[in-house]
């Protein structure tokens, strides 16, 4: 996890305990008045989407973009919950922008962990090409080697020092056929 994304998950949580307490202090003041505003409520579900994405963020810090669609998915909702809904409680379109601005840096961190994820694979390609090139390298080695000791014996049966079974046995060996 960045140092930034950290800062900025511990303001998240910090931030959802104060909309938390202002939108207590909102509803007390809208149930007091007798309105039927409903900012204080939505105040506290703006305040809880924005802790569990924060929570989210912190627990699954190297866990991939999943998580971040999920805080994508969250904080849009926190705004689009927020906005409308403010009413006497102005301060919930300050934390309803908020929510946006954490909606595209985690969904800008979606978008370039594309980029991170081809590189690492990239990396990976190449090295299986260079395990393979290895790979066959030893492998013409081998054959060249076989193909010297099979020209051996085949001198020495040749100058009759060992059998024509003999030469078959050897060369199954030496092929392993």
């Amino acid at each position: 996890m960045h140092l930034f994304e950290c800062y900025n998950n511990i303001l998240s949580i910090i931030f959802s305990c104060f909309i938390m307490f202002q939108s207590c202090a909102a509803g007390a003041s809208n149930a007091l008045k007798g309105s039927k505003e409903k900012s204080g409520s939505v105040g506290l579900l703006v305040a809880i989407l924005l802790l569990t994405g924060a929570i989210i963020m912190i627990a699954t810090r190297n866990g991939g973009k999943g998580s971040s669609v999920a805080c994508v998915i969250l904080f849009l909702l926190g705004a689009i919950i927020g906005f409308p809904n403010a009413g006497t409680y102005k301060d919930l379109k300050i934390w309803a922008v908020y929510c946006i601005v954490l909606a595209m840096i985690n969904l800008i961190s979606v978008l370039t962990y594309k980029e991170k994820k081809s590189a690492k694979k990239r990396v990976n390609e190449i090295s299986l090409t260079q395990k393979s090139i290895t790979q066959n390298q030893q492998s013409m080695s081998s054959a060249k080697n076989a193909s010297e000791e099979l020209q051996q014996y085949k001198k020495m049966l040749d100058d009759g020092l060992i059998t024509e079974e003999d030469f078959e046995v050897v060369k199954k060996q030496i092929l392993n056929i």
